[in-house]
């Protein structure tokens, strides 16, 4: 099974598909129909992409393999490569059930995508192998039992110089964009940087919502050599493109804003990516990028190119995202918190912000969508 996994994953590589293991192979015992669903019990579908089941010989003569095949396609939307097992090599006593085993092992789209060719970073004026991407974001939400709006606030950060290992903090606050929290969770970002390399990065590019802290100040007070660079992204922006003489704006077309600015101050960088063709193909929506700081001093053309590329990051398919992967999954785990707060509120009410502190800020360690718990010290 090891083998026959890893020979499909090489090969899976020459067709720009980087797989990945989501957990170990597991055994299920179907003896009927009626218990086909069990090989899909406890998966985390949307998490998977392929799913390997090996079936016993003996299942062919239920038809087992068909059975199965339409459950996974029809109920799950999942890709299965199902095989026959005709004989297993076990050191125990065989179980009673092998005649109707089936074994599962599931993999998942993962690791730095294909999409981006390794000598793009060569344009930008940067080191990946010293870089962090950050993305932070905030998300408001009301419990019946506490009368102040609460705020559920994420901040995730690359660890790796593929930009594909991240932290996510998750803390609470009663203010909106809490500027004093938002500072104690990016140091504890680099905390958790400098654990990993034994140094603090040298870059750090961060993508924040259309509100924001401005966290350089917090960089500087730990390492004033760190260079950042920071942008606010409105993925919410009014600005639409539209073709001329019947010509399709190709996703990704970007257009300067600085005319939108008065002539006696056009400082500040404004930029308009195209991120999605409307239906009818005439109107087309936009991401708005507002430069806040640049201490790398990347032209126009690489800040865009920087901004294009990491949409790219964990796509979910073959478009570009609305927004950069970072500031996309900052946003994915503030609303993660505050589902977390309501789903436990209706079961077993919360009755205080200092309960929600204590019992729903957290810090994991995520890979694309997989997520898993990390210690706090």
């Amino acid at each position: 099974m090891g083998k026959f996994e890893e020979s499909f994953v090489e090969k899976a590589k020459k067709f720009g598909m980087n797989f990945e293991k989501c957990f170990e192979t597991q055994f299920v015992d179907i003896r009927n129909d009626s218990e086909i669903a069990t090989v899909f019990q406890n998966l985390k579908i949307r998490d998977i992409h392929f799913v390997f089941i090996g079936l016993s010989a003996h299942s062919r003569n239920d038809y087992f393999f068909e059975k199965i095949k339409s459950h996974a396609t029809n109920n799950h939307g999942l890709v299965t490569q199902i095989f026959m097992i005709e004989k297993l090599d076990w050191n125990i006593e065989m179980p009673e059930f092998y005649s109707s085993l089936a074994i599962k092992s599931c993999l998942k789209l993962g690791g730095q995508p294909n999409i981006i060719d390794p000598n793009y970073w060569m344009i930008f004026p940067f080191e990946p192998q010293s870089t962090m991407i950050v993305g932070t974001s905030f998300k408001r939400f009301n419990l019946d039992n506490i009368r102040e709006n609460i705020f559920s606030h994420s901040i995730v950060a690359s660890m790796d110089s593929d930009f594909c290992q991240n932290i996510c903090i998750q803390r609470f606050s009663t203010k909106p964009n809490d500027e004093q929290l938002f500072e104690e969770m990016f140091h504890n970002s680099l905390m958790e940087y400098h654990k990993e390399h034994g140094k603090y990065p040298k870059n750090i590019i961060i993508f924040h919502g259309k509100r924001y802290t401005d966290l350089k100040s917090a960089a500087k007070s730990i390492d004033e050599q760190i260079k950042v660079t920071s942008f606010s992204i409105d993925k919410s922006s009014p600005i639409r493109f539209i073709k001329n003489d019947d010509v399709k704006v190709p996703i990704g077309t970007s257009v300067d804003l600085k005319f939108q600015q008065p002539i006696s101050n056009r400082s500040s960088k404004e930029f308009a990516i195209c991120s999605e063709i409307g239906g009818d193909g005439n109107r087309c929506k936009t991401t708005k990028y507002t430069v806040i700081n640049d201490d790398s001093g990347m032209s126009d053309i690489q800040i865009k190119h920087l901004c294009y590329a990491m949409c790219h990051y964990y796509f979910d398919n073959f478009y570009i995202n609305d927004i950069p992967f970072s500031l996309e999954s900052a946003q994915y785990f503030a609303n993660s918190a505050t589902t977390r707060c309501l789903g436990r509120n209706e079961i077993n009410p919360i009755y205080s912000i200092k309960e929600i502190i204590e019992k729903f800020s957290r810090k994991v360690r995520i890979h694309g969508y997989l997520e898993y718990p990390v210690d706090d010290e």
